[in-house]
């Protein structure tokens, strides 16, 4: 399955947090590409539905992570 197939499957059925929810502790997300991803917007490392500041979001975790270990 491509990416981007991949991605809409999860997305399309489950627009809301509670159904990706379900579906990790199931461990229905043990095998997909993007249970890292899921799992960041389930923890609220990441804003849902706003995919274009993930990145920013990610580097900013990424440094308060880093300013915590010294």
């Amino acid at each position: 399955m491509k990416y981007e197939e991949e991605w809409n499957n999860l997305c399309k059925e489950n627009l809301e947090l509670t159904g990706l929810r379900k579906r990790a502790l199931d461990g229905e997300l043990r095998a997909s590409r993007f249970r890292s991803v899921i799992w960041r917007l389930l923890l609220g490392a990441l804003t849902p539905g706003s995919s274009n500041i993930w990145l920013s979001e990610a580097e900013s975790c990424r440094k308060h992570y880093s300013t915590l270990k010294k």
